[in-house]
């Protein structure tokens, strides 16, 4: 490539802006890239919260499991033994069973005023019995109201706090949770029985999970920090301190409200978070879990993890870039010899569009011929249907006329009685059979015009279906007997809709018309039965015919514009079409063709009740 035709390529406002459209390209390639780099670095990091997270839980859960069957135990021994001794103290009993769960640091009766009927301490693998004088009253501890409210004979657990004994936390600290069981029919009355663990253990040994990068941290739902590498903002709450976790945290804490877990959030100060509730009794709402499990990773460590992803990103950048320009400027000048070609071929373009435009114009134009065409079937069928009760008529008008003149004929000396009684006998005959005409002329007008009004409404109305076919049929009469086509309609019980009218007479019309010049010969055996029946909320139409059925290579195209097997009769081939056409995009329906050899249904399944469109172009 020369260099002249180089600065011409640059010169260009197209080439231009491809090249910043190439750096633009090559700098989020490099986004893309490190946000991939970053997500593995960030899945790293999560599955390493997730597995801690996990691991703690297991341990979490393995004591509260141990918790609830220690306590389950040692209040079935307390019974037993009570129930086969009642003279034994259950203080001595529980001081001796008590020590074989080296955890537990309290066992005690209350009853349900909220006393200590007796306590056995834990300590150093002794137990000791309080004095009753040094028992306490305990009605206002949060732990003995709820118990006191929960399910008989059921174990529920405490939060996690420490120790309290006569309004002062016990030191050192002891994390505690308690077993309880609320029970109203006992050998020691209704009460409390009430097991303190201490978690000093478990603690530490989660304490002991934290490693430099990832830390280990568990905060009760409302803040108080459990477990904290500065151990100076722990149990804030019971100690009256002013350090919680929703205050250090608030972003946090905002992230995982109505929440069982979150990932990978980072905080105010810019350390990495992974949180998850770990609830230890059951709970209805999120906001009661007891703990909340952290792992954090200090913001040093993010800070690498985010540079060892940023630094080949910006690599491939510069490469993408430099590769793209290079390309770039060998497809402009590749572009600047195929531009002629490109004019010509815009040119031919524009002449397809028109092309196509003409045919979509002519093809709007033969649809609304063929619309005409099916008013003027069903006018023409009209005024042949009315001409036989009409000439009737008009003979017998005629006939009245005449023996009028007779009669006048016969004034005043010629009529005798039994002229006048032929007469009159002749008139009244003659009445009536003009009444039968006129009447049926009358019915057949009404008829047309009911269906001269649906086809001309383009509104939603309510109608029966029984009767707009049945109009329909009557309207088809010269059509069908043309071919000799018996038409039935089986209706076991008449439908209401509320759609549009003249759009489903007009559909029924096409297919009726379709039927007779396309399925039958001349013959007297020659039937199309239309059956109603309704299912639910929709309507199911069966047009079917007895004819001689759609061959296999014209049934998959049946619905298509311009199809015809009869083009030579004159036909346009788009009666099914509009068919399809109004029944999907106007009536909301679907409509399937299934034919053999003698037989042809068309199904339409339509909705009873159709909504308003305001879009009406599928009925213009």
């Amino acid at each position: 490539m020369q260099l002249k035709t180089l600065v011409l390529i640059v010169k260009k406002p197209s080439a231009a802006l491809s090249l910043a459209l190439s750096l633009f390209a090559s700098c989020a390639v490099g986004f893309a890239v490190f946000l991939y780099l970053q997500g593995i670095k960030n899945a790293e990091v999560a599955s390493t919260h997730n597995a801690l997270l996990s691991q703690a839980n297991q341990r979490f859960n393995a004591r509260v499991g141990d918790i609830e069957q220690s306590t389950r135990l040692l209040s079935k021994h307390l019974k037993y033994i009570l129930s086969f001794n009642s003279d034994a103290l259950p203080q001595e009993i529980m001081a001796q069973f008590g020590l074989a769960v080296p955890t537990v640091s309290q066992i005690r009766w209350i009853n349900s005023a909220g006393d200590e009927t007796f306590r056995v301490n834990y300590k150093d693998g002794k137990a000791s019995i309080v004095p009753s004088e040094l028992l306490q009253n305990k009605s206002d501890r949060y732990f003995v109201k709820d118990a006191l409210s929960s399910t008989p004979n059921d174990v529920t657990l405490s939060d996690v706090d420490l120790n309290v004994e006569f309004g002062k936390v016990e030191v050192p600290y002891v994390p505690t949770i308690r077993g309880i069981i609320n029970f109203e029919e006992h050998v020691l009355g209704q009460g409390l029985f009430v097991v303190n663990y201490q978690l000093v253990d478990l603690i530490s040994n989660l304490r002991a999970m934290t490693s430099q990068d990832h830390q280990l941290l568990i905060a009760k739902s409302n803040g108080n920090w459990v477990l904290h590498p500065n151990k100076s903002l722990e149990w804030g709450e019971e100690l009256k301190s002013d350090f919680s976790s929703d205050k250090t945290l608030p972003r946090i804490w905002r992230t995982i409200e109505g929440k069982s877990s979150v990932s990978l959030i980072r905080s105010e100060d810019g350390d990495v978070y992974s949180a998850v509730r770990i609830s230890h009794d059951l709970k209805s709402d999120l906001d009661e879990e007891s703990l909340v499990f952290f792992v954090r990773t200090s913001k040093r460590i993010y800070e690498r993890l985010y540079f060892s992803s940023l630094v080949p990103s910006i690599c491939l950048s510069v490469l993408i870039a430099c590769l793209s320009i290079f390309f770039l400027l060998q497809d402009k000048f590749r572009e600047m010899t195929l531009s002629l070609l490109a004019t010509r071929l815009e040119e031919e373009k524009a002449l397809l569009a028109q092309a196509l435009n003409e045919q979509q114009l002519l093809q709007d134009e033969l649809i609304e011929a063929a619309k005409m065409a099916s008013l003027g079937v069903l006018v023409s069928g009209v005024a042949h249907e009315l001409n036989t009760p009409i000439g009737g008529a008009l003979m017998t008008i005629s006939s009245l006329r005449r023996r009028v003149d007779e009669l006048e004929e016969a004034l005043p000396d010629k009529l005798t009685l039994e002229k006048l009684h032929a007469f009159i006998k002749h008139n009244r005959e003659a009445s009536e059979l003009a009444v039968s005409n006129l009447t049926r002329s009358a019915d057949l007008i009404k008829r047309f015009k009911r269906v001269s009004t649906d086809r001309g409404s383009e509104d939603i109305t309510e109608f029966s279906l029984e009767k707009l076919i049945t109009d329909l049929a009557h309207s088809l009469t010269p059509i069908l007997k043309k071919k000799k086509v018996a038409l039935a309609i089986d209706s076991p019980c008449d439908v209401t809709m509320k759609t549009y009218p003249g759009v489903l007479s007009q559909t029924l019309q096409n297919l009726i018309v379709n039927s007779v010049e396309h399925a039958f010969d001349v013959h007297s055996n020659n039937e199309i039965v239309i059956s109603i029946r309704r299912v639910t909320d929709k309507v199911i139409i069966e047009h079917k015919d007895n004819g001689k059925g759609v061959s296999d290579d014209v049934k998959h195209k049946l619905f298509d514009p311009f199809v015809t097997t009869a083009r030579a009769a004159g036909n346009s081939g788009l009666g099914l079409h509009l068919v399809h056409q109004w029944v999907t995009n106007v009536l909301g329906g679907k409509i399937k063709v299934n034919s053999k050899a003698g037989e042809t249904v068309f199904t339409l399944t339509l909705p009873i009740e159709q909504q308003a469109n305001d879009d009406n172009s599928e009925l213009n």
